[in-house]
Formats: C-alpha cells, structure tokens, sequence
C-alpha cells in the first residue's frame, strides 16, 4: 500500500501482480500432482484496526475489491483451460461481511468488531507522532498492550479457527460434490 500511496506504482498493477503470481502457483499445484484446489479471496482488510489507524481503508477497500474481481476472473479462466478436477474460489470476503453483520456477530458473542484483541495498544506505536510516549504508553500499560482484556469479545481467536473450519468444510463439500 505504501508502494501505491506513493506512486511508486497503481493499484491495476500491484494487483495484475499479485493476481498472476496467484495463478503461478496455481499452475505449480496441479504440475506436481493436485487435482482439487481451493484458494480464498482477499478478506476485509479495509475493516481491520491497523488499516484504520494508517487510514488506509479507503485504498484497502480499492485494493481488495479490484484484486477479488481479477482473481475471480482470472482463477476461472485458469481451471477451465487446466483440467484440474476440482477448483473452488472460496469468498472469505463475503463470509467475514457477514459474520462482521450486527445480529450475527452478537450471535456469535462478539462486542467489539471494530477494534483489534491481538496486538492490544501495540498499534498506537505506528501511529502516534510522539513516539516517546507511545512506547511509555506501551510500558505502562504491559497488560493490555500485548493482549486485550476480554479476547472472546473480539473477532479473533476462537472466532477465527471457526472460521478456518467453515472454510475447510465448504472445500471439502466443494470437493466431493
């Protein structure tokens, strides 16, 4: 993003880029045998505390949707000339939307999407001009800069190998049928 922000190149290219070395080694999975291949979409980034604290989200959000659509487009075009048996582009995006929605993520427990557990106040090191009182900020508060207080209100952890396993199941699923 840094590299984007400033023009030492576009978002079109950082994701032609990226979108190809996807598909690269792709290509590599079935030379060496595989035959079922999932690869997941970007997730949210533009949603996560760092990239708002950076206040990137407005170039996350760009970055996201356009690699997405060219990886979408691109890994389709790929599986039909491959012959893989199997090709699944699982939309991590669309799932963590969802799961970020109001009734659904109370009704997985979770108060607090918005800020990050992991990590605690560690993020204000990158973005406090006074670097000095960050790292005393950090020192002082020892406790919560390495962990949040609560980590099963946020959407980390336990939410997260959840996640994991959804997504496990619905490439297995994709698989067999």
């Amino acid at each position: 993003m840094t590299d984007i922000q400033s023009k030492k190149t576009t978002t079109s290219a950082f994701v032609e880029s990226l979108s190809e070395a996807v598909v690269m080694q792709l290509q590599k999975l079935k030379e060496i045998g595989f035959s079922n291949i999932f690869v997941t979409n970007l997730p949210p980034l533009q949603i996560t505390p760092l990239i708002a604290l950076q206040k990137r989200r407005e170039l996350a959000n760009n970055i996201v949707d356009t690699y997405n659509k060219m990886l979408s487009a691109k890994t389709d075009k790929w599986a039909k000339e491959s012959g893989v048996k199997a090709f699944g582009l699982l939309d991590i995006n669309g799932f963590v939307q969802v799961a970020l929605q109001h009734n659904v993520s109370n009704a997985l427990g979770l108060s607090d999407t918005n800020n990050s557990c992991i990590g605690g106040n560690l993020l204000e090191l990158l973005t406090e001009p006074n670097h000095a009182k960050a790292i005393l900020n950090v020192i002082l508060d020892m406790k919560n800069s390495v962990v949040c207080t609560e980590p099963s209100s946020y959407f980390s952890g336990t939410q997260s190998i959840l996640l994991n396993e959804c997504i496990v199941c619905l490439a297995t699923m994709q698989a067999n049928s």
